[in-house]
Protein backbone atom coordinates (compact mmCIF):
# COMPACT_ATOMS: atom_id res chain seq x y z
CA UNK A 1 0.00 0.00 0.00
CA UNK A 2 1.35 3.43 -0.89
CA UNK A 3 2.38 5.63 1.99
CA UNK A 4 -0.04 8.38 0.95
CA UNK A 5 -2.96 6.00 1.33
CA UNK A 6 -2.13 5.56 5.02
CA UNK A 7 -2.08 9.21 5.95
CA UNK A 8 -4.81 11.21 7.62
CA UNK A 9 -3.58 14.75 6.92
CA UNK A 10 -5.04 17.41 9.19
CA UNK A 11 -4.44 21.11 9.82
CA UNK A 12 -4.15 20.57 13.58
CA UNK A 13 -3.85 17.46 15.70
CA UNK A 14 -5.43 16.57 19.01
CA UNK A 15 -2.84 14.95 21.25
CA UNK A 16 -4.67 11.81 22.28
CA UNK A 17 -2.34 8.81 21.93
CA UNK A 18 0.55 7.85 24.17
CA UNK A 19 3.47 7.02 21.90
CA UNK A 20 4.72 3.99 23.85
CA UNK A 21 1.25 2.45 24.13
CA UNK A 22 0.75 3.12 20.43
CA UNK A 23 4.04 1.37 19.62
CA UNK A 24 3.20 -1.59 21.86
CA UNK A 25 -0.11 -2.14 20.06
CA UNK A 26 1.58 -1.75 16.68
CA UNK A 27 4.21 -4.35 17.61
CA UNK A 28 1.52 -6.90 18.53
CA UNK A 29 0.03 -6.81 15.03
CA UNK A 30 1.33 -9.65 12.88
CA UNK A 31 0.52 -8.77 9.28
CA UNK A 32 1.57 -5.79 7.17
CA UNK A 33 -2.00 -5.17 6.06
CA UNK A 34 -3.27 -4.93 9.64
CA UNK A 35 -0.34 -2.73 10.62
CA UNK A 36 -1.24 -0.37 7.77
CA UNK A 37 -4.87 -0.32 8.88
CA UNK A 38 -3.80 0.45 12.46
CA UNK A 39 -1.76 3.43 11.27
CA UNK A 40 -4.53 4.69 9.00
CA UNK A 41 -7.18 4.40 11.72
CA UNK A 42 -5.21 5.99 14.56
CA UNK A 43 -2.42 8.26 13.36
CA UNK A 44 -2.99 11.90 12.41
CA UNK A 45 -0.35 13.91 10.54
CA UNK A 46 -0.17 17.69 10.26
CA UNK A 47 0.28 18.72 6.66
CA UNK A 48 2.07 21.93 7.67
CA UNK A 49 3.66 23.34 10.83
CA UNK A 50 4.00 27.15 10.96
CA UNK A 51 7.54 28.45 10.45
CA UNK A 52 7.67 30.13 13.88
CA UNK A 53 6.70 26.85 15.55
CA UNK A 54 9.59 25.18 13.77
CA UNK A 55 11.95 27.93 14.99
CA UNK A 56 10.82 27.66 18.63
CA UNK A 57 11.09 23.88 18.59
CA UNK A 58 14.59 24.01 17.11
CA UNK A 59 15.71 26.72 19.55
CA UNK A 60 14.76 24.48 22.49
CA UNK A 61 16.46 21.53 20.81
CA UNK A 62 19.72 23.41 20.25
CA UNK A 63 19.79 25.00 23.72
CA UNK A 64 19.38 21.65 25.46
CA UNK A 65 21.91 19.73 23.34
CA UNK A 66 24.66 22.33 22.83
CA UNK A 67 25.18 23.46 26.44
CA UNK A 68 26.02 21.87 29.76
CA UNK A 69 23.07 22.60 32.05
CA UNK A 70 22.96 21.70 35.74
CA UNK A 71 19.68 22.28 37.62
CA UNK A 72 18.67 24.89 35.07
CA UNK A 73 22.02 26.73 35.28
CA UNK A 74 24.12 26.95 32.12
CA UNK A 75 27.66 25.83 32.93
CA UNK A 76 29.21 26.20 29.49
CA UNK A 77 29.34 24.93 25.94
CA UNK A 78 29.01 21.17 25.53
CA UNK A 79 27.77 19.67 22.28
CA UNK A 80 25.97 16.33 22.48
CA UNK A 81 25.10 15.47 18.90
CA UNK A 82 23.96 11.84 19.51
CA UNK A 83 21.37 13.08 22.00
CA UNK A 84 20.49 15.88 19.59
CA UNK A 85 19.77 13.27 16.90
CA UNK A 86 17.42 11.41 19.25
CA UNK A 87 15.53 14.51 20.36
CA UNK A 88 15.49 15.90 16.82
CA UNK A 89 13.57 12.89 15.52
CA UNK A 90 11.22 12.79 18.50
CA UNK A 91 10.52 16.50 18.08
CA UNK A 92 9.45 15.96 14.48
CA UNK A 93 7.03 13.26 15.57
CA UNK A 94 5.85 15.45 18.43
CA UNK A 95 4.96 18.51 16.37
CA UNK A 96 3.53 16.64 13.37
CA UNK A 97 1.44 13.88 14.94
CA UNK A 98 -1.22 13.26 17.57
CA UNK A 99 1.20 11.13 19.59
CA UNK A 100 2.16 12.14 23.14
CA UNK A 101 5.89 11.79 23.88
CA UNK A 102 7.61 11.57 27.27
CA UNK A 103 10.88 13.42 26.68
CA UNK A 104 12.15 12.40 30.13
CA UNK A 105 12.78 8.94 28.67
CA UNK A 106 13.78 10.02 25.18
CA UNK A 107 16.48 7.41 24.55
CA UNK A 108 14.24 4.52 25.64
CA UNK A 109 11.40 5.86 23.50
CA UNK A 110 13.70 6.28 20.51
CA UNK A 111 15.07 2.73 20.85
CA UNK A 112 11.60 1.22 21.09
CA UNK A 113 10.42 3.13 18.02
CA UNK A 114 13.43 1.85 16.11
CA UNK A 115 12.89 -1.70 17.33
CA UNK A 116 9.27 -1.75 16.18
CA UNK A 117 10.06 -0.05 12.87
CA UNK A 118 7.69 2.78 13.70
CA UNK A 119 10.30 5.54 13.62
CA UNK A 120 10.96 5.21 9.92
CA UNK A 121 7.34 4.59 9.06
CA UNK A 122 6.08 7.70 10.82
CA UNK A 123 8.84 9.93 9.45
CA UNK A 124 8.16 8.86 5.87
CA UNK A 125 4.49 9.77 6.32
CA UNK A 126 5.33 13.40 7.10
CA UNK A 127 5.50 15.55 3.96
CA UNK A 128 9.06 15.59 2.64
CA UNK A 129 8.92 19.33 2.08
CA UNK A 130 8.18 19.77 5.78
CA UNK A 131 10.99 17.54 7.03
CA UNK A 132 13.46 19.31 4.71
CA UNK A 133 12.34 22.70 6.00
CA UNK A 134 12.54 21.55 9.62
CA UNK A 135 16.11 20.33 9.06
CA UNK A 136 17.00 23.64 7.40
CA UNK A 137 15.58 25.63 10.33
CA UNK A 138 17.51 23.49 12.82
CA UNK A 139 20.77 24.14 10.97
CA UNK A 140 20.11 27.89 10.82
CA UNK A 141 19.17 28.10 14.51
CA UNK A 142 22.27 26.13 15.49
CA UNK A 143 24.56 28.33 13.39
CA UNK A 144 23.04 31.45 14.94
CA UNK A 145 23.35 29.99 18.42
CA UNK A 146 27.05 29.25 17.97
CA UNK A 147 27.73 32.62 16.38
CA UNK A 148 25.80 34.70 18.92
CA UNK A 149 26.31 32.79 22.14
CA UNK A 150 29.56 30.89 21.85
CA UNK A 151 31.54 33.01 19.42
CA UNK A 152 34.81 33.43 21.33
CA UNK A 153 34.64 37.22 21.45
CA UNK A 154 31.01 37.29 22.58
CA UNK A 155 31.92 34.68 25.16
CA UNK A 156 34.80 36.87 26.37
CA UNK A 157 32.52 39.91 26.67
CA UNK A 158 29.89 37.92 28.52
CA UNK A 159 32.42 36.30 30.84
CA UNK A 160 34.09 39.63 31.61
CA UNK A 161 30.74 41.25 32.47
CA UNK A 162 29.74 38.37 34.74
CA UNK A 163 33.16 38.51 36.39
CA UNK A 164 32.70 42.20 37.21
CA UNK A 165 29.35 41.47 38.86
CA UNK A 166 30.82 38.65 40.93
CA UNK A 167 33.83 40.72 41.93
CA UNK A 168 31.59 43.55 43.06
CA UNK A 169 29.96 41.09 45.43
CA UNK A 170 33.06 39.44 46.86
CA UNK A 171 35.80 42.10 47.00
CA UNK A 172 35.18 43.08 50.60
CA UNK A 173 33.45 46.37 49.75
CA UNK A 174 36.65 47.86 48.36
CA UNK A 175 35.06 49.40 45.25
CA UNK A 176 37.85 51.92 44.82
CA UNK A 177 40.43 49.16 44.54
CA UNK A 178 38.17 47.24 42.19
CA UNK A 179 37.61 50.27 39.97
CA UNK A 180 41.34 50.99 39.81
CA UNK A 181 42.01 47.43 38.78
CA UNK A 182 39.29 47.35 36.14
CA UNK A 183 40.39 50.66 34.67
CA UNK A 184 43.86 49.25 34.15
CA UNK A 185 42.54 46.02 32.67
CA UNK A 186 42.78 45.61 28.90
CA UNK A 187 39.54 44.00 27.76
CA UNK A 188 41.07 43.10 24.40
CA UNK A 189 43.85 41.42 26.33
CA UNK A 190 41.20 39.30 28.02
CA UNK A 191 40.00 38.12 24.62
CA UNK A 192 43.57 37.48 23.54
CA UNK A 193 44.17 35.46 26.68
CA UNK A 194 41.31 33.17 25.80
CA UNK A 195 42.13 32.82 22.11
CA UNK A 196 45.93 32.66 22.27
CA UNK A 197 46.61 31.43 25.79
CA UNK A 198 48.65 34.51 26.74
CA UNK A 199 49.61 35.22 30.33
CA UNK A 200 47.39 38.28 30.64
CA UNK A 201 44.42 36.41 32.05
CA UNK A 202 46.60 34.63 34.59
CA UNK A 203 48.11 37.96 35.57
CA UNK A 204 44.71 39.53 35.97
CA UNK A 205 43.49 36.71 38.18
CA UNK A 206 46.67 36.96 40.26
CA UNK A 207 46.02 40.67 40.84
CA UNK A 208 42.49 39.83 41.97
CA UNK A 209 43.79 37.26 44.40
CA UNK A 210 46.16 39.80 45.91
CA UNK A 211 43.41 42.42 46.05
CA UNK A 212 41.07 40.06 47.88
CA UNK A 213 43.70 39.42 50.52
CA UNK A 214 44.16 43.14 51.31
Amino acid sequence: MAVNNLINYVDNVEKNLDLIKFAVEYKKIKTKELKNKFLRDNLQIRSYVPFLDKIHTCENLVRTTMQEIDDGVIKGFKANTPVQYIIYNLNIINIYTNLIIDFNNSSTTFDFLNETGLLGRILEMIPEKETREFAMVKDMVQEDFLANKWNIYNFADDTFTKGVVLLGTFVDGSLTKLNDLLESFDKEGFKEAITKGSGKLVGFLSKLEVLNKK
